[in-house]
């Protein structure tokens, strides 16, 4: 990722998710709420339905059968009379399975003649006692063998007391047809107890009549038993739980008339799948989208890493001392066109400046060439001021030679005369000599002080010169140092 185009590239993945996926986890995360809160509200209205339901089904068929208690006929005490009006109703269209009555010994008639106990029913001590119409438990039948409900409305005689109760069978499957008809969600189903909490109605037909939903046990969670417990207490509401790995809601309330509760439960799931087909189309679209950002991101690089890695092979040209050809990026982005119309004009300036070295190394050279011819100079005349020290030196003997020779010949004066004459004849052309030797010497010290003049002229010549060969020295860094700056920036540019 150390490279514009990777930088580019990561920035926009990461940016694009960021926002992207925040906004749909807030989105997903809403519409679940929504969902669910709208899941609840129906299921609270599907249970009040149920409960209406409940309640107008076993109350129109508690006055129907309180109607039949009250007939002359019921009233006449006569058995067979009574077992021929009952003949004549219709049941099917109430949907009660039979019609029997339990005298006051407890036996139960059947219209078909059969005689059962009964006496011990709940539901007949009830309607006996209270002398009003009750409905019974979910009990067993004795006479069929399936979980049924019983309605008994007691037949009073006229002075009001209790002669017989006459009691209608309605089977748990009818109950269970009823609650089918109300369905919460695709897979949801209701469930009603008694106001003991006995079921009366359950998917699981082992339940009915045996499991009490009141009481906590492995086959219902806490959670739905408190439920239950506060439908028959006659409250309403929903709750969540989790059963058998499945997290499910459930919608509780009470039949007023029998005092039973009604829950209607569903799966959590069910109400997510709009949900679920939302994330589905919003990880497709993030799919797409990523594709698409990959796209961009690649062509905005491509873009900017382009016209850098032509600055940086055009700086590598430069480096290598080529400022013949122009740059070009051919790139529609303003900063890349001004970028490329600095770049030419630094250059140029590069160019006029590498070419005002060359000018001044050009003079160094000329300059260090004087310098050397002027060292040559200096050499020579030193060599010459040597050779006439040596003549001057040569002279100065040859001139104490002639001093000696003049102490022998005054020495030979006292010997003779004439040979004195011709002494003193040959000491004065010698001193003529000595004269001429001293002018001569005289002579060389001055061209000996005007090499030594010379010298020191050249002397400062060369340090003028070696002067400003540092000064060319010193903008020869200068300029090295400038280039590997901008080097160095366009390098830091392209990464």
């Amino acid at each position: 990722m150390n490279t514009v185009r990777g930088r580019i590239l990561a920035s926009f993945l990461a940016l694009g998710l960021l926002l992207l996926g925040g906004v749909s986890f807030v989105a997903l995360r809403q519409s679940e709420r929504g969902l669910l809160e709208l899941a609840e509200q129906e299921g609270q209205a599907l249970t009040r339905t149920l409960t209406e339901g409940f309640d107008q089904y076993l109350a129109a068929r508690s006055a129907f059968m309180e109607a039949a208690a009250k007939h002359g006929e019921m009233r006449s005490g006569d058995l067979e009379r009574q077992k021929a009006f009952l003949s004549t109703l219709d049941a099917s269209k109430l949907q009660i399975q039979a019609y029997f009555i339990i005298d006051l010994n407890g036996d139960g008639h059947y219209l078909d003649g059969r005689v059962n106990k009964l006496g011990d029913r709940e539901y007949y001590l009830r309607a006996r006692n209270s002398k009003s119409t009750v409905v019974g438990q979910p009990v067993l039948s004795r006479a069929t063998g399936e979980m049924v409900v019983i309605i008994a409305s007691p037949v009073l005689d006229g002075s009001g007391n209790v002669t017989s109760v006459l009691c209608g069978r309605i089977t748990a499957n009818t109950l269970l047809d009823l609650a089918s008809a109300q369905k919460w969600g695709q897979t949801g189903y209701s469930v009603v107890t008694d106001s003991t909490g006995l079921m009366v109605v359950h998917p699981e037909k082992d339940y009915v009549g045996i499991l009490n939903a009141s009481v906590p046990g492995k086959e219902l969670p806490d959670t739905f038993t408190s439920a239950v417990k506060r439908a028959l207490g006659g409250e309403s509401g929903v709750v969540r739980y989790s059963f058998e790995g499945v997290e499910r809601v459930a919608s509780y309330a009470r039949i007023p008339s029998t005092g039973w509760a009604v829950l209607m439960v569903s799966p959590v799931d069910e109400f997510l799948t709009p949900v679920r087909d939302m994330r589905r189309i919003i990880f497709l679209a993030l799919g797409a989208a990523v594709l698409l950002m990959i796209g961009v991101s690649i062509l905005i690089a491509g873009s900017v890493s382009r016209p850098l890695a032509a600055v940086v092979a055009k700086m590598d040209s430069l480096a290598r001392g080529d400022f013949s050809s122009r740059f070009s990026s051919g790139s529609s982005l303003a900063e890349i066109r001004n970028l490329t119309e600095s770049f030419n004009g630094m250059i140029d300036s590069v160019a006029g400046f590498a070419g005002g070295v060359i000018t001044a190394s050009s003079s160094l050279l000329a300059r260090a060439e004087d310098l050397s011819a002027a060292s040559e100079q200096s050499s020579a005349s030193v060599q010459e001021m040597i050779g006439l020290v040596g003549k001057v030196s040569k002279n100065t003997h040859d001139t104490s030679s002639a001093i000696e020779e003049a102490n022998a010949g005054v020495e030979e004066v006292a010997s003779a005369s004439q040979a004195g004459a011709k002494a003193a004849a040959e000491s004065g052309e010698q001193a003529q000599e000595i004269s001429l030797a001293a002018e001569q010497g005289g002579k060389a010290l001055e061209q000996m002080v005007h090499l030594i003049g010379s010298v020191s002229k050249s002397g400062a010549q060369v340090n003028a010169a070696v002067t400003e060969l540092a000064k060319s020295v010193s903008g020869i860094t200068g300029f090295v140092n400038t280039i590997t700056q901008i080097a160095d920036q366009t390098n830091l540019l392209a990464l």
